[in-house]
């Protein structure tokens, strides 16, 4: 077992539903329902996606993807975002930037 199948096991101890996907490239798709969202947003839920890099843990993953319709609380988009279709295909998500 890698380091990746363990700590998306840790993972699932707080968040049963989480699914990891190996994907052609060799990087890791890891989805999470259902991540509760605090007071300051427009839901109080979310699907979390990241893609987790070939090299990790040294290579650290670089942006997630949310559901395309959360917004702040006020109903403005927050900093760093964009909607796309992330590249692991499906719906256009809202895109967040680490950087």
């Amino acid at each position: 077992m890698g380091i990746i199948d363990e700590q998306a096991d840790e993972l699932r101890r707080d968040h049963p539903q989480t699914v990891t996907a190996v994907r052609p490239d060799g990087t890791t798709l890891v989805a999470v329902p259902e991540i509760l969202i605090p007071v300051g947003w427009s839901q109080s839920s979310t699907l979390l996606q990241f893609i987790v890099p070939i090299g990790y843990p040294i290579a650290h993953p670089d942006c997630f993807w949310a559901d395309a319709s959360l917004r702040l609380a006020q109903g403005s988009p927050p900093k760093n975002s964009a909607i796309q279709t992330p590249p692991f295909g499906g719906p256009p998500r809202l895109w967040f930037s680490w950087h």
